[in-house]
């Protein structure tokens, strides 16, 4: 029988009594599947015959499938049944085997399955007078292959390509190829594409980023916008420009925040206030950790094209930079001079490079390197107790304690790396 057919999933399992056994492991109950049965320890000049049946879930009022087998000496009480279930729509089924003083019976989930079915398309995106270029994967559920057969046609051979005139469907919007197998016909597998009219603008629009982030105590953010003809000529109008946020995968912009600006040589600048912000949502805190997104329209100055760009993931932050301590060991030797390291993060994990850091407890400043690393040196006290530290950079700070190393004779060997 074809690969095709349904195949229903059910999970090894056997039930047994003290001296009968049941066993199973099906692929697909479309097709011919083996049960064990067994009887343990039986005397030797038994011989009776199983009836095994799947019956409906839950009224047991219909057979499914049957077979029977026959025990005895010659095959060592072991046997194979072969059962086929018809698909159905039902999630379960009563699997019985009748032995003569006894019936074990099983509740067994099933689930229809028939394979995969892959659909792939040249492109996403189609003019109304182009062919939407297809081809399709049909697989087993152990990923194989499935093989073409009188009651396998177009919709289920091992890879199909094909093409569709557009003209059949020249309704711009979104549309879907859809394919099944056609012993699941209720199971269906879909590729989505989309039909517009669209026409290559003349110019392009960027739009660039100042600042990766807005921070809790910024005033202002800025976003250049840059449009240029596909020939290099700047484009000369105006841009009307919108700024939101991104909560829980949703847009929501800031009505405040609409504005139109002067495109002069391909340049303009857009600007969210922070005001704009705080006119849409009352408490600033609550959009910590959310993205930013600015939406920008560029309308040439005699108002023949218009180009449109959207820029995101302009997170608002607390904190412009991670501080932490690296590499700095937790004692000092009194009277000699404590070297450390601080690392400066930005709030993605990045190094941040040319960032100040003070010392609150002295009078010492560095600066990051290109790794974000910053090397600094406390002189301490030959009676100094324990070494409180705290480096700061403008809202961020980390703080440590390091305690003095104890000796008798008071002697310390120190070996500093540069």
């Amino acid at each position: 029988m074809s690969a095709l057919c349904l195949n229903l999933f059910i999970l090894k399992f056997c039930f047994c009594t003290n001296q009968y056994r049941l066993k199973i492991c099906l692929t697909a109950f479309a097709e011919p599947q083996n049960i064990f049965v067994e009887c343990q320890d039986c005397p030797s000049e038994n011989n009776f015959s199983v009836s095994i049946s799947v019956m409906n879930w839950p009224t047991k009022s219909k057979r499914l499938a049957h077979a029977s087998v026959n025990l005895n000496p010659a095959n060592r009480f072991q046997a194979f049944a072969e059962v086929e279930v018809i698909p159905n729509l039902k999630h379960y089924v009563y699997l019985q085997a009748q032995f003569p003083d006894v019936k074990l019976e099983k509740v067994v989930l099933l689930s229809l399955h028939a394979g995969y079915i892959f659909i792939q398309t040249d492109k996403a995106l189609y003019t109304p007078n182009s062919k939407v270029h297809y081809r399709i994967f049909a697989m087993t559920p152990d990923m194989k292959p499935v093989e073409r057969n009188n009651m396998t046609q177009m919709d289920a051979s091992a890879i199909h390509p094909d093409a569709l005139p557009v003209c059949f469907v020249s309704s711009v919007g979104l549309w879907k190829i859809v394919a099944r197998f056609p012993s699941i016909p209720q199971m269906s597998y879909s590729a989505e594409f989309e039909i517009k009219e669209y026409v290559l603008p003349s110019f392009d629009v960027k739009l660039i980023r100042r600042n990766s982030f807005f921070f809790s105590d910024s005033k202002e953010l800025h976003v250049d916008v840059k449009a240029t003809y596909m020939f290099g000529e700047d484009v000369q109008g105006s841009a009307y420009g919108a700024f939101g946020v991104v909560l829980q995968n949703q847009k929501k912009s800031f009505p405040s925040s609409l504005q139109r600006v002067p495109i002069e040589k391909g340049e303009g600048v857009v600007t969210l206030k922070r005001e704009h912000i705080t006119q849409a949502f009352e408490n600033f805190t609550d959009l910590m950790g959310s993205s930013i997104f600015v939406a920008v329209s560029v309308l040439t100055s005699d108002g023949s094209e218009m180009v449109e760009a959207e820029l995101r993931d302009i997170y608002i932050v607390i904190s412009p930079y991670i501080v932490q301590f690296t590499k700095t060991p937790k004692y000092f030797k009194p009277g000699l001079s404590f070297d450390f390291a601080v690392e400066v993060l930005n709030p993605d994990g990045t190094s941040a490079q040319g960032v100040p850091v003070a010392i609150d407890e002295a009078e010492v400043e560095g600066v990051t390197s290109a790794n974000g690393m910053a090397r600094l040196s406390i002189n301490t006290l030959e009676n100094a107790g324990p070494l409180k530290i705290t480096v700061t950079e403008r809202q961020a700070s980390a703080s440590m304690t390091a305690l003095p190393y104890r000796s008798t004779s008071k002697n310390y060997v120190h070996i500093g790396k540069y």
